[in-house]
């Protein structure tokens, strides 16, 4: 008759690859998924140097390293994601100060990987408060209705909002959360918008993220004949 704390085991084990698997498949980051699945392995392997296979001790340090280890792991990766995506908007900062509107139009026309991680670029609008602002997703998840939402951005604030819409196709009348690449070729609008956001932080312009003031500084960028 097989041990009761093998099967409880062997349950376990079995509950925790599928959920790797289903993370492999589903994830675009697909390298911490393989690292989880190299520790789950290492993790059943380092106590066999110590106790033997298949026994209750055995079972339990393998399930408290794998514990640990994904604890450890996930730690990693998000101090690790929060470093890239800073030295991004960092660099994507001192761009824009070097070379203006081009800087971000190159940004909205693909989406930047580091070390494996995608890193999206997403605009902020909300014409009610007469704000917009680009940015980071800073945790690298999705934005979905009702669920916080954390954004690192250009103007050096971060923003934890709950969008209340998810548009598609974009609809510029209303507050709304979308990618850059999506709002930046969806109208002309759209695109001065993120024009004239980008010139009042290569300026200077106090709050950039209001509106008004964002497109003042591009009128007398213009007048000064100082538009790039």
């Amino acid at each position: 008759m097989v041990d009761s704390s093998l099967l409880f085991f062997y349950g376990f084990i079995g509950l925790v690859i599928i959920y790797l698997i289903f993370s492999f498949v589903r994830r675009s980051g697909k390298w911490s998924a393989i690292i989880q699945i190299l520790s789950l392995i290492a993790c059943m392997l380092i106590p066999l140097l110590f106790v033997d296979f298949g026994s209750g001790l055995w079972v339990l340090s393998t399930i408290i390293l794998t514990l640990l280890a994904s604890l450890a792991i996930s730690i990693i990766v998000s101090f690790t994601n929060a470093w890239l995506t800073g030295k991004e908007l960092n660099q994507t900062i001192s761009a824009i100060h070097d070379a203006g509107i081009a800087a971000i139009a190159e940004k909205a026309g693909h989406e930047a990987v580091r070390c494996g991680i995608h890193i999206h670029w997403y605009v902020v609008y909300f014409p009610s408060q007469d704000l917009l602002e680009i940015g980071i997703n800073q945790i690298n998840v999705t934005p979905r209705l009702g669920s916080k939402f954390y954004v690192k951005t250009l103007a050096g604030r971060v923003l934890y909002l709950t969008p209340e819409y998810i548009v598609h196709p974009i609809n510029d009348d209303i507050d709304m959360v979308c990618s850059l690449n999506e709002f930046y070729s969806f109208s002309d609008k759209t695109k001065s918008l993120v024009d004239n956001y980008i010139l009042a932080i290569k300026d200077n312009v106090p709050e950039p993220w209001q509106i008004k003031n964002a497109a003042v500084g591009a009128t007398e960028n213009k007048q000064s004949g100082r538009c790039e």
